[in-house]
């Protein structure tokens, strides 16, 4: 059954995984990581990642990183605390500020940013944030998906003067 944030995701694979989500969440707060069984979702492995919440959400580490995910960063950050293996600039705060709110909120979280070079767009990111819980009140487990959309060569980033290198599109929280 469609939800509201069905219609704020703007990829179906990240639609799919967040139904995913759902259906295992039923009607509590979070699922488990143990709830999860990546026989269900073989389509989606590419763009999944797991993430390890340590103390409450003061660092955060990759547990799993889907191959395509790997393929767009150029590397392989398993095993890697996040403020490690970003690269050091404001969007890697802000990457890390995203898992915070999905800690503090316990709830999902989508998001949309491009990267920015020479004033110009290089490419658009879509992820979707999903908390997991054993306890099912602890967040201590990010389930996530992101697809990078390529925006093609010239595109003009509005606001390019002086903009940083990453501008955020959007930022919901879901249900």
């Amino acid at each position: 059954m469609p939800e509201a944030g069905d219609a704020i995701i703007a990829d179906t694979r990240l639609r799919a995984l967040f139904g995913y989500w759902r259906e295992k969440r039923g009607d509590r707060a979070m699922p488990a990581r143990a709830d999860l069984d990546p026989l269900e979702i073989p389509t989606l492995l590419p763009i999944v990642a797991l993430v390890d919440v340590l103390d409450g959400g003061a660092r955060f580490r990759y547990r799993l990183v889907g191959t395509e995910m790997v393929d767009v960063d150029g590397h392989d950050p398993t095993g890697r605390f996040l403020d490690e293996a970003l690269p050091d600039s404001g969007y890697a705060d802000y990457l890390i500020g995203l898992f915070r709110e999905v800690t503090r909120e316990r709830r999902a979280l989508y998001g949309e940013s491009d990267t920015r070079g020479r004033g110009r767009i290089e490419c658009q990111v879509r992820r979707l944030l999903m908390p997991l819980s054993r306890d099912g009140q602890a967040v201590d487990m990010i389930f996530g998906g992101q697809v990078a959309v390529a925006s093609g060569p010239g595109v003009q980033a509005p606001g390019s003067a002086g903009a940083g290198p990453f501008h955020e599109i959007v930022r919901v929280l879901l249900e």
